[in-house]
């Protein structure tokens, strides 16, 4: 799962630097892992090279979790570029397919009233 998360985060490019790209991508998938952003659940989720105390894993997500490339003001612009270039490419879209069967809907409401 890491490679895919890495191709997948460098693609938008969200880090500046690889290392932080790295550190990023182990963060994304012990959340994927830990289905939590609770500490704990992301402690337990975190590979560790080695066995390291409570105090110091709870730091780690801390410092983890206060990078400025979590922020919402430096991932918009990301995330929009990338939906951006997504609408332009024309691929349909989960939410596409909502609207047109809403839209379905209300005709078929229409027409029976």
């Amino acid at each position: 799962m890491y490679p895919l998360v890495l191709s997948w985060l460098h693609a938008l490019d969200v880090c500046p630097h690889p290392t932080a790209l790295s550190a990023l991508t182990q963060l994304v998938v012990a959340l994927l892992h830990g289905q939590s952003l609770r500490p704990s659940a992301l402690i337990r989720a975190l590979m560790s090279p080695t066995p390291v105390p409570a105090r110091q894993r709870y730091k780690r997500v801390a410092r983890a979790l206060d990078r400025p490339w979590l922020t919402s003001a430096w991932l918009t612009p990301t995330t929009m570029a990338a939906i951006v270039s997504r609408l332009e490419a024309g691929a349909p879209s989960r939410d596409d397919a909502c609207v047109g069967d809403q839209r379905e809907k209300v005709a078929r409401t229409r027409e029976h009233a």
